[in-house]
């Protein structure tokens, strides 16, 4: 049977032996509804996907088929996961843009932490370290307003790229937050307040 598709990839042969609670006892032929198709063929003992650019041929043995369609799925659907940084407050007068991550967020009865940085226009210097973005990991009480620094990451380059120059897990002491500040809108955001 002639291929439609354009490459083919072989992946290597494993013995048997680890196949076994991996890849099922038959297949005959499944169509997903996305058109991905599988065929098997035992006298091999592969597995063939087909798939729009290529054509995957990996050993075959004993794994349930729902979990061999969902590997396959998630092959065919992976991408890289990224902090969903979002913007919570534009350059002020110290000429720094403030970020936080709301994917984050891990709470704890009224104590919840979150992610957040610093994105500096000029190089800044605290203790030495010359840095442009301030990477800070805050925990927040949510029933008195308040928080402090559990962790701290200071990078040579804007939004965290560069090097690494500082780092920092001693844990803060407790500040208020004031009303109207950077600090109030980065509280609201890991609180879930309006």
């Amino acid at each position: 049977m002639k291929s439609r598709y354009i490459n083919q990839i072989s992946l290597p042969t494993l013995p048997m032996s680890q196949l076994d609670t991996w890849l099922p006892v038959s297949c005959p032929r499944l169509t997903s509804s996305y058109g991905t198709n599988f065929e098997s063929n035992r006298r091999n003992e592969t597995l063939t996907v087909a798939v729009p650019s290529a054509v995957v041929t990996i050993p075959y043995g004993g794994i349930p088929m729902t979990r061999l369609f969902l590997i396959t799925l998630l092959l065919l659907s992976s991408s890289p996961a990224y902090a969903e940084w979002v913007k919570v407050s534009d350059s002020d007068e110290a000429g720094k843009s403030v970020y936080v991550d709301p994917t984050t967020i891990r709470r704890t009865s009224n104590l919840v932490k979150m992610w957040q940085f610093y994105d500096y226009k000029t190089v800044q210097t605290v203790g030495g370290f010359r840095f442009l973005t301030a990477k800070e990991q805050w925990e927040f009480d949510c029933a008195e307003e308040r928080g402090r620094v559990v962790a701290l990451k200071q990078f040579s380059g804007n939004m965290g790229s560069g090097t690494m120059v500082f780092t920092n897990s001693q844990v803060g002491k407790w500040i208020p937050v004031e009303p109207g500040s950077i600090g109030q809108t980065v509280w609201k955001v890991a609180c879930g307040k309006k």
